[in-house]
């Protein structure tokens, strides 16, 4: 009779750990998030703290403490195993969802998220300094494409601000941008051209003329939005390198920066009308005074326009 013992086979870690990954625990919790039993966060994050734990560089010594439990692990019956990895997914489960419900995210609610915006767009600009936005509006219903790109500096005057801006319209992308009106609010005098009639309609200074937020965020009216008892975060998107949190509102989505308030863009769709707009932010900085020309803010007669003087241009009364 041979009497000799046969010597068991090396304990081969990797393949163990490979056998981990790859049995009915990894399974469960991947098919518990798909299922919605478990938060698809939660389950990606047990799963990856679980890979990390046993195959990190850094974690080399928890693999060899873990050896010893993976070689009796394998060792085990099959039934039984499955068995202590229903057990295992049950307490994980129910961890990960007390772990989750405890998790406030750190996001402004979409009122103080539109607040911060309507400062950011009103914002003055400091004696010496003037800001230049560039904002393009393209607008699709039933009279067809219309895209707009507006274009606003602005500037301390004497007691109130100085502003020149203009818009450019195009009726289809294979058309140039065509100037269709210009305005130049001065230390005494505002005044409205329009290139299509050669028009100039002028009249004294009026605060009204300063509505930034108006122009500066186009088809954002913030306090109704504000005040919209619907309104909440959405989502979060990068745009052109820009975190913005997306708030629905009013009927119109805007993406704001919740750092700074910058109010990035806004997308209105109206399924009732077939009606669609976006207003996307595309340049909002602050120049020195030599960087832009010189009679920015002082308005110059069209050769062979027509002037009509107003008492008013804006206010109401």
């Amino acid at each position: 009779m041979n009497n000799k013992q046969t010597t068991p086979a090396p304990f081969d870690l990797d393949s163990a750990l490979n056998e981990l990954e790859d049995d009915a625990l990894m399974a469960s919790l991947s098919r518990m998030g798909d299922e919605g039993a478990l938060p698809p966060q939660a389950a990606q994050r047990l799963q990856g703290r679980m890979h990390s734990m046993i195959s990190a560089p850094q974690a080399r010594q928890k693999r060899a403490g873990l050896a010893g439990w993976l070689q009796k692990w394998t060792a085990m019956p099959k039934m039984p195993r499955l068995a202590a990895t229903l057990s295992m997914v049950l307490v994980i489960a129910i961890v990960a969802l007390a772990f989750s419900a405890s998790i406030k995210p750190n996001v402004a609610s979409a009122a103080e998220l539109l607040d911060k915006a309507q400062k950011r767009t009103e914002q003055v600009v400091e004696a010496g300094q003037v800001r230049h936005i560039v904002r393009e509006v393209s607008s699709q219903g039933s009279q067809g494409l219309q895209q707009f790109i507006t274009e606003i500096w602005i500037t301390q005057g004497d007691g109130h601000l100085l502003t020149s801006w203009r818009i450019q319209t195009r009726n289809s992308e294979s058309e140039p941008y065509m100037e269709s009106l210009k305005q130049v609010i001065g230390q005494t005098t505002t005044s409205n051209y329009d290139p299509y009639t050669n028009t100039v309609y002028q009249g004294p200074f009026d605060p009204c003329a300063l509505d930034l937020a108006q122009w500066i965020g186009s088809k954002s009216n913030f306090e109704q939005m504000k005040n919209d008892p619907t309104a909440k975060v959405v989502g979060t998107e990068t745009i052109n390198g820009i975190n913005t949190v997306i708030v629905e509102a009013w009927g119109q989505r805007t993406w704001i920066a919740p750092d700074s308030g910058l109010f990035v863009q806004s997308e209105t769709i109206d399924n009732s009308s077939n009606f669609t707009s976006k207003d996307k932010l595309t340049v909002d900085e602050i120049l020195s005074p030599v960087a832009v020309p010189q009679d920015l803010f002082t308005f110059t007669m069209p050769k062979g326009a027509k002037l009509i003087t107003l008492d008013k241009l804006c206010s109401n009364g």
